[in-house]
């Protein structure tokens, strides 16, 4: 089996530069598979394109660079693909994707605000402990590791990582 990470992302949306997204993620390894989007938002046509073409990876990396307001498109990706695992990113957390993972092994990987929008739960102002209780529990209830996103946590100079399992 090929231990590969497939990275999609619309075309011209950018990464502090002034290139499309794909030829800067393209050139960090030879082991990313980088496919450029025909729309510039992840549509259901976007959907069903990568639905066609991920047999060939194990893992997929869908959200970064997704832009708002593609929560269905996202979903009936997460719904039919038959990767078995996934790393949801940005735009990509949404209720419907993580309710709609049937049994695959996904990462989410929520600033407190993407965490919010899929578990309805605000963290703003908890304590650490409070907000890994909270997340440990949402990991737990739908079988996901997520890793929070911040700014580093001072104390103890770490970003929140709570996994229900290893994936």
């Amino acid at each position: 089996m090929k231990h590969l990470l497939g990275v999609f992302t619309p075309q011209g949306k950018r990464i502090r530069t002034r290139g499309r997204t794909a030829d800067p993620i393209r050139s960090l390894s030879p082991d990313l598979i980088v496919i450029p989007l025909p729309d510039f938002k992840f549509t259901n046509g976007s959907a069903r394109k990568l639905l066609k073409l991920v047999p060939e990876v194990d893992t997929v990396l869908i959200g970064n660079g997704m832009g708002k307001g593609n929560s269905e498109s996202i979903s009936l990706f997460v719904r039919l693909t038959k990767v078995e695992r996934l790393v949801i990113d940005a735009d990509g957390i949404d209720r419907a994707a993580v309710e709609n993972l049937g049994g695959k092994k996904a990462i989410l990987t929520p600033h407190e605000g993407e965490f919010r929008r899929v578990s309805g739960t605000d963290l703003t102002g908890k304590q650490l402990e409070e907000k890994m209780d909270i997340v440990k529990e949402f990991a737990g209830s739908k079988n996901v590791t997520v890793i929070l996103k911040g700014p580093t946590d001072k104390q103890h100079d770490k970003i929140l990582s709570i996994r229900d399992e290893t994936i």
